[in-house]
């Protein structure tokens, strides 16, 4: 009895969330065009990933003062296992939904190619947010190493979010600046963590906020919808 008990408790950590999201993403697909659930998925997905990979101890697990048993609910194994299927999952939606809206061998096409890297990278910088620490630890790896991961995926998420947007119908006046801004955004973060270059974060501030206002007066009237006037009308 006590063993149902905790593998009901791992799947509730485990494979619920993934059904989960799944099952909203698959609702929202009912309302808005197919090419965006994709990016649905990746969104809920990463939302629910980071309630429940957080590592938590298991309530029907009892320490042994001789037994050194991992308490936590969900093993290494299957945090990489989850981690693993949130990076992959989407790619494969993405690359799916390409042979039913072009065939096999229309997705060889450039801005196709430039959606699935979008999403792979954007999967990937998410997960390097996600509590995976001690998984990296426990297979040996420096934890420097996803730090340069997260680097990689978000520079890249960052060059291909302007021609994704808009390959998908979302346009605006500022959308343009949107893969400056992040930059902008993402350098402050980055030079926060740094004493010496207080004065280069210090004019990162002011770029980031004028930015921010910039945002405020003008981004929400310019942008556009498509998927929401079709489905209005």
């Amino acid at each position: 009895m006590h063993g149902e008990i905790t593998i009901i408790e791992q799947f509730m950590f485990s494979i619920y969330p993934g059904i989960s999201a799944v099952m909203l993403t698959w609702a929202a697909g009912t309302v808005i065009p197919i090419k965006y659930t994709p990016l649905m998925l990746i969104s809920i997905g990463f939302i629910f990933q980071q309630i429940f990979m957080i590592p938590t101890t298991s309530s029907f697990k009892k320490r042994d003062k001789k037994d050194d048993e991992d308490l936590d609910i969900l093993s290494y194994l299957q945090i990489g296992a989850i981690a693993a299927a949130y990076c992959v999952v989407p790619a494969l939606l993405q690359l799916f939904i390409g042979i039913y809206r072009f065939s096999f061998l229309g997705i060889f096409h450039f801005g196709f190619m430039v959606e699935l890297l979008f999403l792979m990278s954007v999967t990937v910088f998410l997960t390097t947010l996600m509590s995976i620490r001690p998984l990296i630890e426990a297979a040996g790896m420096q934890f420097s190493i996803l730090i340069k991961i997260r680097w990689i995926s978000g520079a890249i998420a960052t060059i291909l979010c302007y021609p994704y947007l808009i390959d998908i119908g979302i346009s605006s006046h500022f959308l343009p600046w949107l893969p400056a801004a992040i930059a902008v955004y993402s350098t402050f973060g980055a030079l926060l963590g740094y004493k010496k270059y207080r004065g280069s974060a210090n004019i990162c501030f002011g770029l980031a906020l004028l930015f921010s206002v910039v945002w405020a007066a003008k981004l929400p009237w310019r942008i556009t919808y498509p998927f929401l006037c079709s489905t209005l009308t």
